[in-house]
């Protein structure tokens, strides 16, 4: 079979590095700010929603604006992305009901 685009590259950028960092959240009503992990240039934050979830959770990525249910971006229970930015300290979540997890990983 036929290696996907760009997973090439993703194994060769994963190989050149020893570590990693996980976490999950479980969150309540009120807004959940990730514990601060540097991550280094050019490396993705991976989210998402785990799949036990009952409901959505709303999140900002510029570590200033909390996040509002129907108004920023959000995930289903199982959705995920990755992106680019420097520390895991700027993500905020919430969601409307409580006991929802999010998962937050990325090789540093």
């Amino acid at each position: 079979g036929q290696v996907p685009q760009g997973l090439d590259a993703l194994v060769a950028i994963s190989t050149q590095r020893t570590a990693g960092y996980s976490v999950q959240y479980a969150l309540g009503l009120g807004v959940l700010t990730a514990a601060a992990q540097v991550i280094p240039n050019g490396f993705s934050i991976y989210i998402w929603a785990d799949s036990s979830n009952t409901d959505e959770i709303a999140f900002t990525l510029d570590g200033v604006t909390a996040p509002i249910v129907g108004t920023h971006a959000s995930l289903k229970p199982g959705q995920g992305f990755p992106f680019q930015l420097d520390n895991t300290n700027r993500l905020k979540f919430i969601s409307l009901v409580a006991g929802q997890k999010v998962n937050i990983a990325a090789v540093i």
